[in-house]
């Protein structure tokens, strides 16, 4: 039998970490026989190390998984309902697991999973409830979060969040979007060498074909093949086309979004010439490192401007996410992609259903009609994703800045203007970020 270790070093914190090695071997012994989670085989110590013997499980963690490709429905139900079992027994023993996500889901040598890292799990007295905060902020319960008291029902939310990434497979290391319907696709413009940049998204799923080159434009194609005789495909590559043009036509002087330069087709295809951002986008950059709370916040309060601007027109994205906020020439963010966008007519709502996954607002994912709110539920997944690593630094202000976005019912949500009351933003000058200035102005 092959195994694992779980390494503890004494020689900063004997205490501490002889006291946290004696609860998760604790942990542990409760959960022998609990079925789907992580065996442990041996305990033992030396001078300055202390050590847990663990099964190896060979199929490594699911996050990684999800790399290799996207799981049918039924595959994913059956890794859920397996992690159902052992929350099951878990739960019955009122062990709290409280660090549920995808990359604490491994995958044992017959394919099964193994719940593991019962670092942050604690065993709560009939009643109990512990107020204990750590683990991944993607996917903290809301009374965790808000540092409030909490018990087993706090792994569930856990359960819902890490449901989303089985199902959909990789949404933010892919840096792709879910689409559930496929219309058309991004063809390459082989004559070009301008960068070529797949963002004409309309309600399903795209291949993307991204060239370098030194060009100061993204030129987007949707493919309208000379072989393809679906008359009813290229009308709807068409119309995708002119609904962006128009609503980048009513967001050309917004600031904090993109710029659209030219529009023109060909009797193949239908070309957008967007202002380049060299800066990527800014999923791309949170690979390098963390932003600081601060800048994060300045980041942050960029796009409420370009939101505010867009709600104020009636304009919905729909597709807020990391993967759509670019970073220009100057350092500033700008807001692309409104393959998904939608001018409303006052007082009107929409049932159109796309977009990322784990960036959908609750009445998007349930197929009900949603307005400008639906951005808002979006804007506060956003701020999660950039702050999941540094969980000792998220400030009670930004705390409470996601929780309010993170409303269920769109009508308690705030609205772009009014969030910017927050006291999140308390050193922000509005009146000067729109009008681009920077941090030292």
């Amino acid at each position: 039998m092959d195994y694992s270790f779980i390494h503890i070093e004494r020689r900063e914190s004997p205490f501490d970490s002889l006291e946290f090695f004696i609860l998760y071997q604790q942990i542990l012994e409760l959960l022998r026989n609990c079925p789907y989670t992580s065996s442990m085989c041996y305990a033992f110590q030396t001078t300055e190390n202390l050590f847990l013997v663990m099964e190896y499980l060979p199929g490594g963690d699911s996050f990684t998984y999800l790399d290799y490709g996207v799981l049918s429905e039924d595959v994913a139900i059956f890794y859920i309902a397996e992690l159902i079992v052992a929350l099951e027994r878990m739960h019955e023993q009122n062990i709290v697991h409280c660090d549920i996500k995808t990359e604490n889901v491994m995958i044992d040598k017959d394919g099964h999973i193994q719940l593991v890292d019962f670092g942050l799990s604690t065993k709560l007295r009939p009643r109990q409830r512990t107020n204990t905060y750590g683990g991944s902020v993607l996917y903290m319960s809301p009374e965790i979060l808000s540092h409030s008291e909490h018990d087993t029902a706090t792994d569930m939310w856990s359960l819902g969040l890490a449901g989303k990434f089985v199902d959909v497979l990789g949404v933010l290391r892919e840096g792709a979007s879910l689409r559930l319907m496929r219309s058309f696709e991004i063809t390459p413009w082989k004559t070009s060498e301008l960068v070529v940049e797949g963002f004409l998204k309309r309600s399903g799923g795209i291949g993307q074909e991204r060239r370098k080159g030194s060009g100061e434009y993204y030129y987007i194609a949707p493919e309208l093949s000379e072989n393809n005789n679906n008359e009813c495909g290229a009308s709807s590559s068409r119309h995708a086309l002119r609904n962006i043009e128009t609503i980048l036509e009513l967001l050309r002087n917004c600031p904090y979004t993109s710029s659209m330069c030219y529009a023109f087709q060909t009797t193949e295809n239908l070309f957008l010439v967007m202002e380049y951002l060299p800066g990527g986008d800014s999923f791309t950059y949170l690979d390098y490192g963390v932003l600081s709370e601060d800048v994060a916040i300045f980041y942050i309060a960029e796009l409420i401007v370009a939101l505010e601007r867009m709600h104020e027109q009636n304009i919905v994205h729909c597709d807020i996410k990391t993967e759509n906020v670019m970073i220009d020439k100057d350092g500033h963010i700008q807001l692309v992609d409104f393959g998904l966008s939608t001018k409303l007519r006052p007082r009107q709502r929409t049932n159109t259903y796309g977009g990322s996954v784990l960036y959908m607002s609750p009445e998007i994912l349930s197929h009900s009609e949603h307005d400008t709110a639906t951005d808002m539920w979006s804007l506060g997944v956003l701020a999660i994703v950039n702050d999941d690593p540094i969980i000792e630094g998220l400030s009670l202000e930004m705390t409470d800045f996601i929780l309010t976005l993170l409303v269920k019912d769109p009508a308690k949500r705030p609205s772009a203007k009014e969030v910017k009351k927050h006291p999140v933003f308390k050193g922000i000058d509005w009146i000067k970020l729109k009008k681009r200035a920077g941090f030292s102005e």
